[in-house]
């Protein structure tokens, strides 16, 4: 997989910032959480999946980056 980081430093509340990758070959979307501990939490999804209600405008703009608005 090929991933491109798409929107960094999304503030996640608590502290902890989301940077959204897309890998456009294979449709998916990895959201890499750093906590302001230093702790990284990272999932893979499909686009299907993606909820762009969860990131506030970034998830808007999202979409709108990797052509699917």
């Amino acid at each position: 997989m090929s991933y491109e980081l798409i929107i960094s430093d999304i503030e996640a509340g608590g502290g902890a910032i989301i940077d959204l990758y897309y890998d456009e070959d294979a449709e998916e979307v990895k959201e890499e959480k750093i906590f302001i501990e230093g702790a990284k939490s990272t999932i893979e999804f499909d686009l299907d999946d993606f909820d762009p209600e969860m990131y506030g405008c970034d998830g808007e703009d999202f979409l709108e980056k990797i052509g699917e608005k």
